[in-house]
């Protein structure tokens, strides 16, 4: 796994190419905002030194306008991150495609957020083909908080879910199926099919 910047440098190095990247986006000194990189780090750990094939794991703690560069080239990209939506901590959702995600890092801590840096890639043409967002709605958001409980449990049961899922060959990944466009300012449509805890 690889953090930050580093992923950058290992793609300009000339490492192995990568189909599919998990990664996990937060501020690991900001509450549940620090879900994103737990997961990160929870599913690579998962998978130790035996990654499925074609598939890499990032924890970005970083500013979120440098995911472009992390993400160029890749064909599936899976996100995980704090979201804020009004539902109950810990619910999760998945969005796929350019359904709007409520980012916790545009309310809170990592100010421009992770559904401002997919929209400007977008805008850009710098996105993948694959996008699917993992969110996971958070309670807490101040300096030197801990994760919620309601919040490391749902990380620990999506962790469990994305290992089942990606474990087949990274490059015979299919796109994920598309989910409607939802209103933010009502807030995620939760299918509890698609929710890790009741899977």
């Amino acid at each position: 796994m690889t953090t930050g910047g580093a992923s950058a440098r290992m793609a300009a190095a000339g490492a192995p190419p990568v189909h599919t990247l998990v990664m996990g986006v937060g501020n690991e000194d900001r509450g549940d905002d620090a879900l994103g990189p737990l997961a990160a780090r929870l599913l690579a750990r998962a998978w130790g030194d035996a990654p499925p094939p074609g598939l890499r794991v990032v924890a970005w703690t970083g500013d979120p306008t440098g995911l472009l560069d992390v993400w160029t080239g890749v064909q599936r990209l899976v996100l995980i991150d704090a979201m804020v939506s009004g539902a109950a901590p810990g619910s999760c959702c998945r969005y796929a495609g350019d359904a709007p995600f409520v980012s916790a890092g545009a309310t809170s801590s990592h100010g421009f957020g992770l559904a401002g840096a997919l929209a400007l890639a977008r805008a850009l043409g710098r996105a993948p083909p694959s996008v699917e967002v993992w969110g996971i709605e958070g309670a807490r958001f101040g300096a030197g908080e801990p994760l919620t409980p309601a919040v490391r449990a749902a990380v620990e049961a999506l962790v469990a879910r994305l290992q089942r899922e990606l474990a087949a060959p990274a490059t015979a990944a299919a796109e994920p199926e598309r989910d409607p466009p939802q209103d933010p300012s009502r807030g995620p449509s939760r299918d509890p099919s698609r929710d890790p805890a009741r899977s």
